[in-house]
Formats: C-alpha cells, sequence, structure tokens
C-alpha cells in the first residue's frame, strides 16, 4: 500500500514537472491560498464560538482555563490534606488504644494496622509533596465537575442575544462598517449567577 502512494506522488510529481511555469505557479498559488484559508476559517469559527457567542474576550478565555487548573489544583492539595489528617487520627487512636490495653487479645492485630497506617500516612505525605513540587499548569483544564461560580460568566446572556450586542439586530448593517452595536460601550446586561445553577 505504501509502495502504491510513493508511486502515485512520483507520478504526480513528474505530472507537474511536465507543466509550463505559468501553470505549475498557478497550482502552488491555489495550494497556499487553500491552506492560509483553511487556516484563517478555523481560527474565525474558534473566536466566533469560543469568544463571540459566549461574550468573551480571548484573555478571558484563557483566564477562565487557568481559573480551573487552579480550582483543579487546589482541590486536590485540600483532598490529600483531608486524608493525611484522617489517617493521622487513625494512627492516634490506635497508639491510644494500645498504651490503654497493652494486654488485649487483638493487640498483635492493631500494632500491624498501626505500621500499615504510618506507612500510608508517609505514602500521602509524599504525594502531597510532589504535587506541591508541580505548577497549577500541569492539571488538566476540563470543565467536568467544575462548580457553575469558577465557570460563570456574568455577561454571557445566551448565544442570539450576545451576538445581537455585538452586530445589532438588523441584518442589513452586520457587513456593512458602521455601528450597529446595542448600547453605549460602557453599561453592559448582566447575567446573575443564580441562572447558572
Amino acid at each position: 500500500m505504501i509502495k502504491y502512494k510513493i508511486k502515485l506522488l512520483g507520478l504526480i510529481y513528474e505530472i507537474f514537472l511536465r507543466l509550463p511555469t505559468y501553470k505549475q505557479l498557478w497550482i502552488i498559488h491555489i495550494f497556499f491560498s487553500f491552506i492560509f484559508g483553511f487556516s484563517v476559517s478555523c481560527m474565525f469559527l474558534s473566536h466566533f464560538h469560543g469568544n463571540l457567542l459566549k461574550n468573551s474576550t480571548t484573555l478571558e478565555f484563557f483566564d477562565k482555563h487557568r481559573r480551573i487548573q487552579r480550582y483543579r489544583y487546589n482541590f486536590r492539595r485540600d483532598t490529600y490534606k483531608r486524608k493525611i489528617n484522617k489517617i493521622k487520627n487513625e494512627i492516634k487512636e490506635l497508639e491510644e488504644f494500645i498504651v490503654k490495653f497493652p494486654s488485649a487479645s487483638n493487640i498483635n492485630k492493631k500494632r500491624k494496622e498501626l505500621e500499615k497506617k504510618k506507612k500510608e500516612l508517609q505514602s500521602k505525605i509524599n504525594s502531597y509533596d510532589e504535587l506541591g513540587k508541580l505548577s497549577y499548569k500541569f492539571v488538566s483544564p476540563s470543565t467536568k465537575n467544575i462548580p457553575k461560580s469558577i465557570l460563570h460568566n456574568p455577561y454571557n446572556i445566551g448565544k442570539l442575544k450576545n451576538f445581537y450586542q455585538v452586530f445589532g439586530r438588523s441584518p442589513k448593517r452586520w457587513f456593512i462598517p458602521v455601528p450597529s452595536s446595542m448600547g453605549d460601550g460602557y453599561h453592559f446586561p448582566k447575567r446573575k449567577l443564580e441562572r447558572f445553577i
């Protein structure tokens, strides 16, 4: 299969070399025009969907990722802290039991459990220290299981209203470079957080 592809590419290249110079230039021009047009279209669509319809700037878009990463990072650290404190309390209870009841029938079992808890505690402390050495930027920016208060954009009033706010309600003026946006440019409608919950 690969040999046929290489032969096909070689054949196309030979045909290209046999063409007159002006046709070669046109083919190169069309190829690079397609690449440029495709790149610009992708960038336009990503900004249109990611920024315009959600009523946010590029900086706010990237700031949302930073806030999510910070939240995830702090959540993981807090989770480790809670687990460490829980294990410490369990170790304290086991040590108190061993001191109070040294001749209990299950004392050997409790000692083994204490050793196991100490190893588990050391493991959690090591994991917590390793996490502390990392930057929050290494944490996933996924929006899954993130509270709405972190994701809330007060200026996102709905896709259609966001679009009207930038382009105005008159379709005739959307493609003409005249002021058509709604509002005075200083005050903007806001959406309350309660509507997202």
